[in-house]
């Protein structure tokens, strides 16, 4: 399925890329001039200090080590969760869906990224 590029811009604003990667990354805050920007481990290579950083500001990743970089859609189908353009929209309207559904954004949503975004309450 074509998707406009003006859809895919949707898409992609819908969900922050660091709620994206943070299910198979743990992200940590690293500062930065272009926004939000968060490090961690790559998730395509094994390495032991994080050269894998996520721009929230311009919604791309990019891995110094291995020279992996791309945006959402990208990540989604490297890490082989879809093999399609049309699977990794798919997958990211689900999540949206999700956090729509329950109205506000918690960090168990998206278990990796905890530094702005308040916790459940336990009952």
């Amino acid at each position: 399925m074509a998707y406009s590029k003006q859809y895919l811009k949707l898409v992609k604003a819908t969900v922050p890329i660091s709620w994206i990667v943070s299910m198979w990354v743990s992200l940590t805050p690293s500062g930065g001039s272009q926004g939000n920007v968060y490090r961690g481990l790559c998730p395509f290579h094994r390495e032991k200090s994080p050269s894998f950083y996520v721009y929230e500001g311009s919604g791309r990743y990019k891995c110094y080590g291995c020279g992996e970089k791309g945006d959402v859609f990208d990540f989604l189908i490297r890490l082989r969760e879809t093999s399609s353009l049309a699977g990794a929209v798919e997958y990211i309207v689900d999540r949206r869906i999700h956090v729509e559904k329950h109205g506000k954004l918690y960090a168990e949503d998206f278990p990796l990224v905890y530094s702005k975004y308040p916790r459940k309450r336990k009952k």
